[in-house]
């Protein structure tokens, strides 16, 4: 009787023993461009999570700041959502709320992005997103580092910026970009910061976005090197005006 117990008891930590994550990259490590003047800029830290073992797991995961500006904000997203700024954990132990898991059957991947708005603010920043199985949901069975460095952009490109416009705005089917040399990508995320869809920057390019539900959308314009140039919103309508 002696012995069940303890096995019993042995349990979660075997349990968790027997899980095996695999995150990409590892650590992240990158430097940012954004438009320091752009309430909006948001540089993505992007970060998959893999479950390499044989059986599912529930995820639970929580965002430490080790050091950053103070003027930073954060979200994360993973396979279910992107979390508004300000939610620590997907998992809230103390409110239960949010209450959601990321599920990964074996093989199974999740998307870890860290999202870090500058509001205005240069620097440097180093975090950590510790995550726990829902087995033994304060009990860290592997970890994702972060070190990342947000900068203004160069003076060429930010006499070329301002310039930029979406239109039409508000759009039904598709939009445009003011001809331009700076923007490589584009990327249109919802209100909540999760990405909608993505297009790659032509001169005269006419971006589809008619599949989208109507609402408010953010258009991401990004660099060369991957920096954020600009973010505009974006209004989309189920018809012409």
């Amino acid at each position: 009787m002696r012995q069940t117990l303890l096995f019993l008891c042995l349990l979660p930590l075997w349990t968790n023993a027997q899980l095996a994550l695999e995150l990409h990259p590892d650590p992240f490590e990158g430097s940012f461009q954004a438009d320091l003047s752009d309430h909006w800029a948001e540089p993505i830290a992007h970060v998959q999570v893999v479950n390499k073992s044989d059986q599912a797991v529930s995820l639970r995961w929580v965002l430490e700041v080790q050091s950053a500006p103070a003027e930073w904000e954060y979200r994360v997203c993973d396979k279910n959502q992107c979390y508004s700024t300000g939610v620590l954990s997907n998992v809230n132990l103390d409110t239960g709320a949010p209450n959601k898991p990321v599920d990964l059957a074996p093989g199974d991947s999740s998307l870890l992005d860290l999202h870090v708005l500058p509001r205005g603010m240069a620097g440097e920043g180093t975090f950590h997103i510790y995550l726990a199985s829902m087995d033994a949901p304060t009990e860290y069975i592997d970890t994702a580092y972060y070190a990342l460095s947000v900068s203004g952009l160069t003076s060429t490109v930010e006499q070329q910026v301002p310039r930029i416009k979406v239109w039409p705005n508000p759009a039904a089917e598709w939009f445009t970009l003011t001809e331009n040399t700076v923007v490589e990508d584009i990327f249109v995320y919802n209100l909540l910061g999760r990405e909608m869809a993505s297009f790659s920057y032509g001169h005269g390019r006419r971006y589809d976005i008619s599949t989208l539900p109507s609402g408010m959308y953010f258009v991401a314009l990004t660099g060369k090197k991957g920096e954020v140039l600009r973010t505009i919103r974006l209004t989309k309508r189920a018809d012409r005006p």
